[in-house]
């Protein structure tokens, strides 16, 4: 049901973008994805990897782009993430940038 669900709102966003954008899309780089997000109040970090996990075989190619020293980004969550949409037949690959911070700089 979960997969069916992240199919479900692949598609939807994939349907929002007009066909010609879509068929120009060849892939997708996030520079310094915010993975981690401050909750309410200051509490613990939200992970926010659903876009991730949702990529499926319809996705163009995704390649996240994270440094080892940003607090915002949790590598193991996002090879969690990147390895969960290579098993719906989504294609993730991941780059550290070693002391990267946020800018990764």
């Amino acid at each position: 049901a979960a997969d069916a669900a992240a199919d479900a709102a692949a598609d939807a966003a994939a349907d929002m973008l007009p066909p010609h954008v879509r068929r120009a899309i060849c892939g997708v780089v996030a520079l310094g994805y915010p993975l981690l997000r401050r909750a309410a109040g200051g509490g613990a970090y939200e992970v926010r990897d659903a876009p991730i996990r949702a990529l499926g075989g319809k996705s163009p190619p995704l390649l996240l782009v994270c440094g080892d020293a940003d607090p915002h980004c949790d590598l193991d969550a996002v090879r969690a993430a990147s390895e969960a949409a290579v098993a719906r037949g989504g294609e993730v690959a991941v780059h550290v940038v070693r002391g990267g911070d946020a800018k990764l700089a």
